[in-house]
């Protein structure tokens, strides 16, 4: 079988596809029920089979040939491969994120250098909040800005190892005011100072998924974390059916804080950045 580019006509069939795993595949749900799959150098989508078998999308290709910001597949991981290999023609892959062993079959299709992170993630999913004591919690707003975005970065720099102000201070300080305005981000506050940070990822009808948590160095080891969790799970519970998130599975203080919180686990997950 031969992966081939999914045209505008085919989304009811696609949607056919992902809906039964709803939470796995919320990010792929959300983008289709905003717009048909497009095949252009922003957003690219692929599958393979009649009936599918696997279907993956690819962001942020700047320009032929350059670097894939991001793949996301889902399916049966033969399939994934053929996806793979069928990418690979249009250039590498800088990150690749989601079902465990479809990210491996999309990986070995690209047939890239080995990776410089490798991840073991696991999808946790909340729909009921575990009692406790949660924190006060609000949407930022553009003017808590600029105190979010050393806090956003740092917590980039713990997860990835990488800097995202690096190569545009100016432009990451832009997407951080951009993220409040679409209040994608809530915090908490200890004596004028933000002690709980939590984005938003994916947010629609079917779920929210959370796009990245983060305590500053000086408020940890007093439950801040998994109150914050509660009080943000809480609100976001009070607007959808489900709170996703995903989570390196190594990382036990972040696993223990989100079970405490409410959350059970799902879905193994592969988090893939060369």
């Amino acid at each position: 079988m031969q992966a081939h580019r999914i045209s505008p006509e085919q989304r009811d069939e696609v949607l056919r596809f992902l809906r039964p795993a709803l939470d796995t595949n919320l990010f792929l749900v959300d983008i289709l029920t905003r717009r048909p799959p497009s095949a252009t150098l922003s957003e690219t989508w692929f599958g393979i089979g009649a009936p599918l078998l696997a279907v993956a999308v690819v962001i942020g290709r700047a320009e032929p040939g350059a670097p894939a910001r991001l793949v996301v597949p889902f399916g049966d991981a033969a399939a994934c491969e053929g996806i793979g290999a069928c990418i690979r023609q249009d250039g590498p892959v800088s990150m690749l994120i989601g079902p465990r062993a479809a990210c491996d079959g999309i990986w070995k299709g690209l047939g890239q250098t080995a990776p410089k992170t490798f991840f073991d993630q696991r999808l946790y999913r909340c729909t009921e909040i575990a009692a406790g004591h949660r924190l006060p919690i609000r949407l930022a707003t553009i003017e808590d800005a600029e105190r979010i975005a050393p806090l956003s970065a740092a917590m980039m720099v713990e997860d990835l190892g990488e800097d995202p102000r690096a190569p545009d201070p100016a432009a990451y300080l832009e997407s951080v005011r951009s993220r409040c305005a679409r209040s994608r981000t809530l915090l908490s506050m200890q004596e004028r100072s933000i002690c709980f940070l939590l984005n938003i990822g994916t947010f629609c009808d079917d779920g929210v998924q959370v796009g990245g948590t983060y305590v500053p160095p000086d408020f940890r080891g007093q439950g801040i974390a998994t109150a914050g969790m509660r009080a943000s799970t809480a609100t976001l519970l009070s607007l959808t059916r489900s709170v996703t998130l995903h989570v390196n599975e190594a990382n036990l203080p972040a696993v223990r804080c989100y079970e405490r919180s409410g959350f059970v686990p799902a879905s193994p997950f592969r988090l893939i950045i060369q």
